[in-house]
């Protein structure tokens, strides 16, 4: 099934219903003022995707967030974006550009949060990152990560449901190899549900996500790529950085 897209709902706050054809919703919880870019907490909110299994799952709320932290290898920052995932009750979170070398993944694990999978590359730049609430009650099954800090993917089974997250941070510069990558890594996944949290440092719709009238020829080959990378995987975008998954 190919991708299906929402459009925006709203301004980003307060909540939102991304209503689907068959009448299902998926509620969306809009990033709070909390999350709004300071001096010390520069955020940015990456795309989420979900696979079409979810529209006919038991009721299991899931509150889920996708952030790109922006380096967490600075401890206030670090300790900030934690908080974060406390004041928002985050079950999962699908971090980008960690900047943390495989030796530091550790510091982000609390009381209340642990990594279950991580992705470094070998200097303090890129990386990402799975983490999730200690007590969500879940089996990992296995991690898959590639080399590079862009893709980390953890098989898991909660309430007897296999899924997939999956935490993903392409160039900055538009480079095809990426999406051939994560496209593959993706499809091997036929036995699971997606939940995926990435920053593709590309648009879905120029004239819509940019304030700059001028879409320059690399820019239009990725916002192209992501389209074409999501409609071969046949997973549903949502226009939000937050939300509560009915599973």
């Amino acid at each position: 099934m190919g991708c299906q897209w929402w459009g925006r709902i709203g301004p980003f706050y307060g909540q939102g219903y991304a209503t689907l054809d068959n009448g299902n919703q998926i509620i969306c919880n809009r990033i709070s003022s909390l999350l709004q870019r300071s001096s010390d907490s520069c955020l940015c909110f990456p795309f989420i995707f979900i696979s079409m299994h979810f529209l006919q799952s038991p009721m299991v709320e899931l509150n889920i967030l996708s952030l790109n932290v922006r380096c967490l290898d600075i401890p206030h920052k670090r300790a900030s974006i934690l908080e974060i995932l406390q004041k928002k009750r985050a079950d999962i979170a699908l971090l980008q550009e960690t900047h943390l070398v495989t030796k530091d993944t550790a510091r982000l694990n609390n009381g209340l949060n642990h990594i279950i999978g991580f992705s470094s590359a070998s200097t303090k730049s890129k990386g990402v990152a799975i983490v999730v609430r200690r007590n969500l009650n879940i089996e990992i099954l296995e991690q898959i990560q590639d080399t590079q800090g862009r893709v980390v993917i953890v098989k898991m089974q909660i309430y007897n449901k296999n899924i997939a997250l999956v935490s993903g941070y392409a160039p900055n510069s538009f480079d095809k190899k990426f999406y051939d990558t994560f496209t593959k890594m993706l499809l091997d996944l036929t036995d699971y549900s997606l939940i995926i949290g990435a920053d593709f440092n590309a648009v879905w719709n120029h004239e819509k996500d940019r304030t700059s009238i001028y879409e320059s020829s690399e820019q239009k080959f990725a916002s192209a790529a992501l389209r074409q990378w999501a409609f071969d995987l046949g997973v549903l975008s949502l226009p939000i950085r937050t939300f509560s998954l009915i599973l």
